[in-house]
């Protein structure tokens, strides 16, 4: 309306003031603070404005109010005027700079959510521009039997590329380890007669951008990441359906996959790894016999039952192998048969409180981190035999 718009005699300031003035004193319904930093040209929030000129004792507006009563008044004793003015132009200052400060918080934290809409939006495109035929599938009938087969498959970190003294690792190699695997797992089985699979992601899938360092050995992006084990776990998945009665498949994400370089500003649900469940469900729906399975707890925790027995799984970035069994129980008020931990890359099966707690290895070994923190170990993976009694043993499968 003309009646809002600047006049010629007023500063932008001005003309901030009086809209300020008619919004608060007459409340119109055709004004709105968005509509005063619009006819004002401002370059801010709405509601960082109206914070700034909110209706308090030192607010913006009540200031403004203040030395407009005072010279409209004629306060005579002048000296007065001018101190009561420097302290309340003080406190002026002090909401600016709170303005400008919410401003520039309010700025980063947009800044922050465009780059993670933005990198949602290209996985997604990528998905959806694969062209990806669905897989072929033919069910076998596999007798009942007294045991399953726990399968873990985590610390993939896929994306990295490292060739040091003690290992060579890149994403060719990786597929060569996954091929490894699955004939390992398919022998264990036909030894065993394993009736139904379990399947545990136990999180840092893949390499993740949350180290310089591993930014510099990375060979693909994380958008290449996530879609590409995406596709290669599908097909591991898809293979070993043709194997077992039923495929279940368990996980929790890993700290590599986390959207923030800085662990202290990332949130816990936004990791990448999160991403790949999701891709399973949908490109392996017409398998009858795989279950994608949600957790029922929290995205860090995985809950299932394999032969009546109760198993956790947890990545490890949030607990340690000695207190993962106290934590847990006490957390969620039921003693498991067994933890699954993953996070620290070595093969170990210990019992802690009459729980057992299963460590498995990864696939990429040593790279430029365990070289200068002296770690060293071969890729491996672990998968267990349970039965109803729980695990009736456990397999440490070297990749390499």
């Amino acid at each position: 309306m003309d009646k809002y718009k600047k006049k010629d005699s007023e500063s932008q300031i001005d003309h901030l003031l009086r809209l300020s003035e008619i919004k608060m004193e007459e409340k119109p319904d055709d004004l709105e603070w968005n509509d005063i930093v619009k006819y004002c040209g401002f370059d801010c929030h709405y509601d960082s404005l109206r914070k700034a000129l909110q209706p308090s004792e030192y607010g913006g507006y009540a200031i403004y109010k203040y030395l407009k009563d005072k010279f409209e008044n004629r306060v005579v004793n002048s000296g007065d005027v001018l101190d009561e003015y420097e302290i309340k132009k003080q406190e002026l200052y002090k909401q600016q700079v709170k303005f400008y400060d919410q401003r520039r918080e309010l700025n980063d934290v947009l800044r922050k959510q465009s780059r993670e809409d933005y990198l949602y939006t290209l996985i997604d495109d990528s998905i959806k521009n694969s062209n990806l035929e669905p897989f072929e599938y033919f069910r076998n009938d596999i007798n009942q039997t007294d045991n399953d087969m726990l399968v873990f498959l985590t610390d993939t970190h896929y994306g990295l590329e490292t060739d040091n003294y003690w290992n060579r690792y890149n994403p060719q190699i990786f597929v060569q380890y996954l091929k490894k695997y699955l004939d390992e797992i398919i022998n264990i089985k036909q030894i065993h007669n394993s009736e139904n699979c379990y399947i545990f992601l136990g999180g840092d899938l893949i390499s993740g951008l949350i180290h310089n360092l591993i930014r510099i050995e990375n060979a693909e992006n994380v958008v290449e990441q996530v879609q590409h084990v995406s596709e290669y776990i599908s097909n591991f998945v898809s293979e070993l359906s043709k194997e077992f009665n039923n495929i279940h498949v368990h996980s929790v994400a890993g700290n590599h996959s986390r959207l923030m370089q800085n662990k202290k500003e990332a949130i816990k649900d936004e990791k990448l790894d999160l991403l790949i469940p999701w891709y399973l469900k949908s490109r392996l729906s017409n398998l009858e016999n795989v279950f994608i399975v949600d957790n029922e707890i929290d995205t860090t925790i995985a809950s299932f039952y394999i032969r009546g027995k109760l198993y956790y799984g947890v990545h490890g970035d949030y607990d340690s192998p000695d207190r993962v069994v106290s934590s847990l129980t006490q957390m969620l008020d039921v003693k498991p048969y067994a933890v699954l931990i993953t996070h620290r890359h070595h093969y170990n099966i210990d019992s802690i409180h009459n729980v057992k707690v299963i460590s498995s290895g990864s696939f990429s070994s040593v790279d430029e981190y365990c070289i200068t923190k002296r770690i060293s170990g071969k890729p491996s993976q672990t998968v267990c035999v349970c039965d109803k009694n729980g695990v009736r043993c456990s397999y440490d499968i070297i990749l390499n």
